[in-house]
């Protein structure tokens, strides 16, 4: 009995473990079956998904065909409306040039019949170029020498040429030059010879003029010379060996020397120069300014005791306030007027 109990112990466990074994190796194949078909239903979403992009990217590429299509169309017609334009153009262009041709001969014609162009009137031309001239030369003396006498001159020279001309197209111009002639003779002429001179003398006189701070000599050295002293005077002197008295607030003069006065007055004589030099180049803030400088360092280095300070300082205000440019605001543009009334006749 033993023995056959013993036997079927043994027969049993081969049996569970093979059962054991089954039922694992059935697990595990239904897990593997569960991710295939995760694997094939992942794979198949995949599928699908791309499939999708590739429509939309086919849709795309249809609109942007499409697209491309119209502007190639737009383009063309684009073109065709340039070449029209083109041709418009060239057409125009033509009509311009035919049309400025006959304005060239209506011109002709035009100033023909103004100035009486035939054999008898033909000496007009001349009497014109000539008071062209004189006008010209006129306005030269006003911009560059601003010399109101000859431009003047010449001006009436000039109104007196066209008054021989009997034509209506100068009366205008014949007018103007009668106002520039009245306008000329109210300007009042700047007197360039006596200011150059005014600054010469200016420049000689300040050879003469003492430059440098002055300092007064102290009362001890007056007093030195004398032989009876009094006893305050002795004790000032005495202390002045060893102090100095002064005041805090005024600043203390120093004299210059003979190589600071030297060059102060060459930097002044430099400055009168530079004020004649404007004045012939007509420079009127180059004047101005020049005196400026020479008028502050006479105010800050004449001493008060020189007697021509004030008359120095003076001309040198005067000059400043002078005004050496001429007011020709008032003038007319007479000489553009023959000017082109010359090249119209040419």
């Amino acid at each position: 009995m033993a023995e056959a109990s013993v036997e079927k112990k043994a027969s049993l466990k081969p049996t569970k473990i093979k059962i054991g074994f089954k039922s694992i190796f059935s697990f595990v194949s239904f897990g593997l079956q569960i991710i295939i078909v995760i694997g094939v239903i992942g794979l198949i979403y995949l599928f699908w998904q791309q499939r999708n992009l590739i429509d939309e990217l086919r849709n795309t590429q249809n609109q942007l065909t499409a697209e491309n299509l119209s502007l190639v169309g737009q383009l063309q017609v684009i073109q065709q409306e340039f070449e029209n334009i083109n041709n418009s153009e060239a057409s125009t262009k033509i009509l311009l040039n035919l049309q400025n041709a006959r304005l060239d001969n209506l011109n002709e014609e035009l100033v023909s019949l103004r100035l009486g162009m035939n054999a008898n009137q033909a000496s007009g031309i001349w009497q014109i170029a000539e008071a062209t001239s004189m006008l010209r030369l006129a306005q030269q003396y006003l911009e560059l020498i601003q010399d109101i006498t000859v431009a003047l001159s010449l001006y009436q020279n000039s109104n007196a040429i066209l008054a021989q001309i009997d034509d209506p197209a100068l009366d205008r111009i014949k007018n103007l030059l009668a106002a520039d002639i009245r306008n000329l003779r109210n300007i009042r002429s700047i007197d360039t010879e006596g200011f150059y001179m005014r600054l010469s003398d200016l420049s000689q006189q300040l050879d003469n003029v003492s430059l440098g701070t002055y300092i007064e000599p102290s009362a001890a050295f007056l007093e030195a010379g004398t032989e009876e002293e009094s006893f305050f005077n002795s004790f000032k002197g005495f202390l002045a060996r060893y102090f100095t008295v002064r005041r805090l607030d005024v600043p203390v003069d120093l004299p210059l020397n003979n190589q600071q006065i030297s060059f102060l007055r060459q930097n002044m004589q430099l400055q009168i120069e530079q004020a004649k030099l404007a004045l012939l180049q007509r420079r009127q803030s180059v004047y101005q300014d020049s005196i400026s400088v020479v008028l502050m360092l006479a105010q800050l280095n004449i001493p008060e005791q020189d007697q021509q300070k004030a008359y120095f300082i003076r001309s040198l205000r005067e000059l400043q306030g002078e005004t050496i440019l001429l007011n020709l605001t008032g003038l007319s543009d007479s000489l553009d007027l023959l000017e082109s009334l010359m090249s119209d006749t040419r």
